[in-house]
């Protein structure tokens, strides 16, 4: 009976020995994976450019003075009048992004033609003799506008929520005509128009989506404030001064393409 024991014994210690390198072999022992090895988040950092487009709800102030004089007489007609001046934009856009962290500090600068402009008209009568009558019209056109600005964002992997603010400088161009008509036949019809370069400021806020690792999508809003400027219009004999504020609310959107 001992012998016995020991014979199976031996064959079970024989048998484990066998199979433990197959066992081995269908199931290798791994290394556990060192923590924080998932997969890396998106990386906003470099440089890209783009397109964007969007609307503008703008306006137009003007604080107008008019004067006559060549045998006239002295006659001033002052006009103080905010109007809308709405349109769309296209345009342009390259800057530079560099990461820390979830945090993105960017540099911008985009270029774009719009179509916001605003009118108005101001008619008076009885100026220098009686039943005489003068109409103003006037137009303030912003022709285009470009902005350097800083941006300040924070990421959730593909998605960066940023607020912007910077320089604004914008094309602008004044147009003045003036109808007189002396109330006995006569009269005359005089228009001008000049252009000047306002710089101010502009404040905003945007959110940006990778739609690929190269091509990004983005949703912004900026308030443009572009100051004041006086446009001197001389119409003939009477003398126009005006002075023309410019500001603008806008909404664009726009794809960039990193590099």
């Amino acid at each position: 009976m001992e012998i016995l024991m020991k014979t199976i014994l031996s064959g079970l210690a024989l048998a484990v020995g066998l199979t433990a390198p197959a066992l081995g072999a269908d199931a290798p022992l791994r290394a556990p994976a060192p923590f924080g090895a998932a997969a890396s988040a998106y990386q906003w950092s470099g440089l890209y450019a783009g397109i964007s487009g969007g609307y503008g709800r703008g306006s137009a102030h003007q604080g107008m003075t008019t004067s006559a004089y060549q045998g006239l007489g002295l006659y001033y007609g002052d006009v103080n009048e905010s109007l809308p001046a709405n349109g769309g934009l296209i345009g342009a856009t390259v800057g530079y992004n560099r990461q820390f962290d979830r945090f993105v500090l960017g540099l911008e600068a985009d270029f774009s033609l719009t179509g916001m402009k605003s009118h108005g008209q101001a008619p008076d009568g009885d100026i220098w003799v009686p039943g005489d009558r003068a109409t103003q019209n006037w137009s303030t056109t912003l022709n285009w506008l470009s902005t350097l600005r800083g941006r300040v964002g924070f990421t959730f992997d593909r998605f960066l929520v940023y607020a912007t603010g910077g320089l604004a400088v914008g094309g602008v161009t004044d147009r003045t005509r003036l109808d007189y008509d002396d109330g006995a036949g006569g009269g005359f019809s005089a228009s001008d128009r000049s252009s000047k370069t306002h710089v101010g400021w502009t404040l905003g806020a945007g959110v940006e989506a990778a739609i690929t690792d190269r091509l990004t999508a983005k949703l912004e809003y900026l308030h443009v404030d572009l100051g004041t400027q006086t446009y001197r219009t001389d119409l003939r004999r009477i003398l126009i001064h005006a002075d023309a504020k410019v500001t603008a609310d806008i909404v664009r959107a726009g794809l960039n393409y990193r590099f």
